[in-house]
């Protein structure tokens, strides 16, 4: 009898369900044109410092589709680290258009880094918008 006085609550309250439901159903990535090819990844990242620079580079196949690599830093105090059991905190460090040398594609980045710290790295390919999957992660440590 109880549910006959409150038809409106019952209605918001499924709906609220309903709702709860439908926005669990999983992760989501943004959507790919039909037939764009997404980029493979990157296995090869590698890195060499010279003083406080970071030198990064790698290569895909050549014919591979890829436009444009982002590469992500993570940077994190080697001493008082507030949390240092916590993930990286990769966040955007730059950019590098498509350089083909000898039928390969090749990326290179370098910036400065500073002393004290311990950078973690990674580059995503991108085709179109289309975001390959992360490369190897590469650690550098800046003492």
């Amino acid at each position: 009898m109880a549910c006959n006085r409150h038809p409106a609550v019952i209605a918001i309250m499924a709906a609220l369900l309903l709702a709860m439901l439908a926005s669990a159903c999983g992760r989501k990535a943004m959507p790919i044109a039909p037939g764009l090819a997404v980029p493979p990844r990157v296995t090869d990242l590698s890195a060499q410092q010279a003083g406080d620079t970071v030198n990064l580079s790698w290569s895909v196949a050549a014919g591979v589709p890829v436009e444009v690599f982002h590469i992500f830093r993570d940077r994190q105090p080697l001493v008082n680290n507030p949390c240092p059991s916590c993930p990286p905190d990769f966040k955007p460090a730059g950019r590098v258009s498509v350089e083909a040398r000898d039928g390969a594609v090749t990326g290179r980045y370098s910036e400065k880094i500073e002393s004290g710290y311990r950078y973690t790295y990674y580059v995503t390919g991108y085709n179109g918008g289309a975001a390959g999957p992360p490369s190897n992660h590469l650690v550098i440590i800046h003492e």
